[in-house]
């Protein structure tokens, strides 16, 4: 893994924590959510789901 690539992950990971804590009820919703469909759909259909909602939500800007 190159640096840039440790720099983004960290970077990735801090935005994951500092949502997780400022937007408790939108992270407890979403993951929720995921773990549903996790219990009901292989992983790559929920990945390829997920997909297809940042693709539409980009769409829409």
């Amino acid at each position: 893994m190159t640096e840039h690539e440790k720099d983004t992950l960290a970077i990735y990971k801090l935005l994951y924590d500092a949502y997780k804590e400022s937007h408790k009820k939108s992270y407890e919703l979403l993951h929720e959510g995921l773990e549903s469909a996790l219990n009901h759909l292989p992983e790559d259909a929920v990945i390829y789901m997920l997909m297809e909602e940042v693709k539409e939500h980009r769409n829409m800007s």
